[in-house]
């Protein structure tokens, strides 16, 4: 099973795969709002880049995770902030059964689109368009990926960056 953690009798722990779906013991459900911050990928068309040295040189061309204020426990608003041009946030894994939309909630200077992927260089299974503003809004674009058990790779093309809060499958 993805994600199990296995404890070998030398006390080893055997590599488990990173997902977004903690230690739940399956996949996320393919409906409802999901927060940005629960990415278990995050890369740039450039890749990745450690995130402690994002600040040392600088953001850039890379999205990174962030919040508005100081850490808290209530009311937390974690998201995806300098989400530009080749941006990819890798979601694993949804049960998706009878996904009809997507929509990418966002603010900012976007003007382009999500393209989401199962695979991270797969095929699209949806295109979002986007044009963002200063404050957050919803986005949204028709499903044409099958069922199952899948990933979600959002990648935005176009100018522009925005902050990327959540999505939502519908």
């Amino acid at each position: 099973m993805r994600g199990e953690i296995f404890i070998r009798e030398d006390g080893s722990i055997k590599q488990v795969e990173t997902t977004s779906c903690g230690l739940n013991g399956g996949p996320l459900k393919g409906a409802g709002t999901y927060e940005a911050r629960i990415a278990c990928n995050l890369f740039s068309k450039n890749g990745a880049r450690f995130h402690g040295n994002i600040f040392k040189a600088g953001k850039g061309g890379h999205p990174y995770f962030t919040q508005t204020g100081k850490d808290r426990e209530n009311n937390p608003d974690q998201y995806i902030a300098n989400f530009c041009d080749g941006a990819t946030a890798g979601f694993r894994y949804f049960d998706l059964e009878d996904v009809q939309r997507i929509a990418v909630s966002i603010k900012g200077n976007a003007q382009g689109g999500f393209v989401v992927r199962t695979k991270k260089d797969g095929i699209p299974v949806c295109i979002i368009p986007v044009l963002a503003k200063k404050s957050y809004e919803n986005f949204c674009g028709n499903w044409n990926g099958e069922n199952g058990i899948s990933a979600l790779y959002f990648t935005y093309e176009g100018k522009g960056k925005c902050d990327f809060r959540a999505f939502t499958i519908n």
